[in-house]
């Protein structure tokens, strides 16, 4: 068995002040979907509220291109999260930096953050055929769809809800499991 040496491991932070501004400008664009960007959460005020309480991935040069946050709100016992990311530019999915960060993450909160954690879910906008895509070229797999959940596009849209277990991601990975 493998131990993991994901080159990703510091490629997440804490956003800072000087960098509100740049993430703040990724909500204006069209295909960012993040935190369902309703009409409030388009307000200054509010998005500045979504930074704070969420992580930037960083790349080489430590500038930010994609942001991730857990909903604490759904942190049931320490044993299951939710969470949601975006890259800021759509090509972070094509050219397999999305997938080293991405997993990097999800191994942080595997083997670092908690070790008992297990499971890691994706809240994911039926609309976003990018994250969909990505999650699928994986084999994460569904879990749930929450029906007309988000108002987007003058109708209503579903919430999908994807999943990583544990077990099964160390099993995927060749890695040892403690």
């Amino acid at each position: 068995m493998k131990k993991a040496n994901f080159f990703s491991m510091q490629r997440f932070r804490a956003i800072h002040e000087e960098e509100y501004r740049i993430c703040e400008q990724w909500f204006y664009n069209d295909s960012f979907y993040f935190f369902t960007k309703r009409p409030c959460s388009l307000i200054p005020g509010n998005i500045k509220n979504i930074l704070a309480s969420s992580c930037v991935f960083v790349d080489e040069k430590n500038k930010p291109v994609g942001i991730i946050k857990h909903d604490t709100e759904f942190f049931i016992d320490r044993y299951l999260i939710l969470l949601e990311f975006r890259f800021n530019d759509n090509s972070h999915y094509e050219n397999g930096i999305s997938e080293k960060y991405f997993f990097g993450y999800i191994y942080y909160n595997f083997f670092e953050l908690n070790k008992y954690l297990k499971r890691i879910m994706i809240r994911v906008y039926s609309f976003d055929s990018l994250t969909k895509d990505f999650l699928n070229k994986f084999d994460i797999k569904i879990e749930a769809c929450l029906k007309k959940h988000v108002f987007k596009y003058n109708t209503f849209q579903d919430v999908l809800i994807y999943g990583i277990d544990r077990e099964e991601y160390f099993k995927a990975n060749n890695l040892i499991i403690n």
